[in-house]
């Protein structure tokens, strides 16, 4: 079943999410971006479409590479693989630093405070992803509301989305 019919099936995905505490201590991250790979990095072209352990890893746009964020392989990246559904079509511009860099940020925002801006900059590419609302499903697994932005070269495209982590501690969309 898609992401999106779980969704439909849920009546109404916001009424997943409970109001989170306001916070008035607001710290700002900033992920630095890595250029290069570890040394035990091994480049290989995967599937824009695929499945890893039963897990759907999407990326239409942007460069094609194994992991997310800086998670360099599958098999240590998983957890996040469900925020793979949530794309930009801006990020077809961006380089493989680039969008490592904007996926750290997204696995950032999934342990940062509420309302915490968590920022990426490369040149002419820039971005932020805020948690903005955090609560529970019914049956107790977390959840997050998130926001993000994406620049490159003066132009900004923006996207909404609610995220639940799943019993194994894996991620996934549940609202775009």
């Amino acid at each position: 079943m898609s992401l999106k019919a779980k969704c439909v099936l849920s009546l109404a995905c916001m009424s997943l999410l409970m109001p989170g505490p306001a916070s008035a201590d607001i710290r700002h991250h900033v992920i630095e971006v890595h250029r290069g790979h570890p040394p035990d990095y091994v480049r290989v072209v995967v599937p824009r479409e695929r499945f890893y352990h039963g897990y759907p890893v999407i990326r239409h746009y942007g460069p094609v590479f194994g992991g997310f964020g800086y998670f360099y392989d599958d098999r240590l990246a998983w957890r996040f693989f469900g925020f793979t559904a949530w794309e930009l079509a801006i990020a077809r511009n961006l380089n493989e630093e680039q969008m490592r860099a904007h996926e750290a940020a997204i696995v950032e925002a999934t342990t940062a405070p509420v309302n915490d801006p968590i920022d990426w900059n490369d040149g002419p590419a820039s971005g932020t992803v805020t948690a903005t609302r955090e609560g529970h499903t019914q049956d107790g697994r977390p959840c997050r509301e998130f926001q993000q932005e994406v620049t490159i070269g003066g132009s900004s495209e923006k996207a909404f989305g609610t995220a639940c982590q799943q019993a194994d501690g894996s991620w996934q969309i549940v609202r775009q």
